[in-house]
């Protein structure tokens, strides 16, 4: 059986760091990113108290191709 996770904190992280890749009218020292980082992880753990969600991998669909 195959399980994918969804992990709501690490989503969020993951959310967070596009949009500093993406900004044009910041910009931030590595320093000052981690904080960033490890202040919404905090605050993210904080509300999802770490739960995380685990869903079934869809069946792979095939499709046969016949010749007439």
């Amino acid at each position: 059986m195959n399980v994918r996770l969804f992990d709501k904190t690490l989503h969020h992280l993951c959310e967070i760091t596009q949009n500093l890749d993406h900004r044009n009218d910041l910009s931030y020292t590595p320093e000052k990113r981690g904080i960033i980082l490890f202040e919404a992880a905090r605050h993210s753990l904080k509300i999802t108290e770490g739960q995380y969600r685990a869903d079934k991998e869809p069946k792979e669909i095939t499709l046969e191709h016949s010749t007439p």
